[in-house]
C-alpha cells in the first residue's frame, strides 16, 4: 500500500472549483529541505519538501515531496522519517500546534520557507505540485 494518495495538484484542482479553499482564511506552510543544519539547499526543484494546508481552524492537509528519498542525505533520513510517521497523529489531535510549529522552522535541516495564504499565486507558481502527495 503506498504512503501517498493524491498528488496536492489533484487536490487543489479538486478543491478550488468547489470552493472549499476559502480566500484569506485558508492557511498554507510550505517547508524546505536544507542539509548540513541548513547552509546547503538540497533539492532538484524548488527545496520545498513538504506542504501543509490549514483548510479549517482544525484540519490539515500534509503533502510531501514524492522522491524525498532521493533529496534528504542519508545522515538525515532517519530524522525526516520519524517526521513523517509522526504527522498523521499530530495532525489529528494537535492540528494548530502542528501548523504554528512548521510555520516557525528556523534551523535543522528543515527550515519554513513559505507561510500565507493558500491561494497566493506567488507560492503555487514556485512549487511543482505534481511532484507532491498526500501524506
Amino acid at each position: 500500500m503506498s504512503l501517498f494518495r493524491r498528488s496536492i495538484a489533484e487536490e487543489l484542482d479538486s478543491m478550488l472549483p468547489n470552493l472549499q479553499l476559502k480566500p484569506g482564511s485558508d492557511r498554507i506552510c510550505m517547508v524546505a529541505y536544507h542539509a548540513n543544519s541548513g547552509r546547503e539547499l538540497v533539492s532538484s526543484s524548488s527545496g520545498v519538501i513538504l506542504v501543509i494546508l490549514e483548510i479549517t481552524a482544525n484540519q490539515l492537509r500534509v503533502y510531501v515531496e514524492t522522491n524525498w528519498r532521493e533529496v534528504v542525505t542519508v545522515e538525515d533520513a532517519p530524522y525526516f522519517s520519524e517526521i513523517l510517521d509522526d504527522l498523521p497523529e499530530r495532525i489529528l489531535h494537535q492540528p494548530d500546534e502542528t501548523f504554528s510549529q512548521f510555520s516557525t522552522l528556523s534551523m535543522g535541516p528543515l527550515i519554513t520557507e513559505y507561510i500565507g495564504e493558500c491561494d497566493s499565486e506567488n507560492a503555487m507558481k514556485t512549487l511543482p505540485l505534481s511532484s507532491f502527495a498526500l501524506l
